[in-house]
C-alpha cells in the first residue's frame, strides 16, 4: 500500500510539472508570436524613436536598437505604422511594451520574467546593407506557484528577421 501511494504521488508530481511547463511554453510562445509580427515589420528609425526615453540614448540609425532602461535592456524600433515601439522588463518582472505614451503588459498572469536579453545583428551606420537585420530575444521565465500550482523555470529564445530592405 505504501509503495502504491508513493508511485501515485510521483505520477501526480510529474503531471503537475508537465502541466506547468506546458503553460509556460504556451504563454511565452503566444508572446513571441505577437511580438514577432511587429518586430518583423520594423523599419529604420533614423533617430525618430529617441523620444521614448528620458535619458536620450544614442540612436544607431539601424532597424533595431538596444539600450538600458532602469538597469534592464530594452529593444526599440519604428514599426510599419511609423510608431516608436519599445519592449522591456518592468521593475515588477513583467515584460512591457511602450508605444509613444501608451504602455501595456505583454506578460500573462502567473508568469514572471526573471531576465530578458536582446541581441541585435545589423549593419553599421551608413554602411552598405549586406546583413539582414535580426533581433534575438532570450528570456528566462518562471511560474508563480500560487497561480500555476507548481514552480517551474524555463529559458526560451527566438530570433526574428526584419523584412526591411533598403
Amino acid at each position: 500500500m505504501v509503495g502504491a501511494t508513493q508511485i501515485f504521488r510521483l505520477v501526480l508530481e510529474g503531471q503537475r510539472s508537465a502541466i506547468a511547463s506546458q503553460n509556460i511554453q504556451e504563454n511565452v510562445r503566444y508572446f513571441f508570436e505577437v511580438m514577432s509580427k511587429e518586430v518583423r515589420m520594423a523599419t529604420k528609425s533614423n533617430d525618430e524613436c529617441e523620444s521614448l526615453y528620458d535619458d536620450q540614448p544614442i540612436a544607431e540609425n539601424k532597424v533595431y536598437n538596444v539600450t538600458t532602461v532602469n538597469g534592464e535592456e530594452s529593444l526599440y524600433f519604428k514599426n510599419q505604422k511609423g510608431e516608436c515601439v519599445a519592449y522591456y522588463v518592468s521593475s515588477s518582472d513583467v515584460l512591457m511594451i511602450k508605444r509613444g505614451e501608451n504602455t501595456a503588459s505583454t506578460t500573462p498572469d502567473g508568469l514572471v520574467v526573471d531576465n530578458v536579453e536582446f541581441q541585435v545583428e545589423d549593419d553599421e551606420i551608413e554602411a552598405s546593407h549586406d546583413t539582414q537585420p535580426r533581433a534575438t530575444i532570450l528570456m528566462e521565465v518562471s511560474s508563480e506557484r500560487e497561480r500555476m500550482g507548481y514552480d517551474k523555470e524555463m529559458r526560451m529564445q527566438s530570433t526574428i528577421s526584419s523584412r526591411y530592405y533598403e
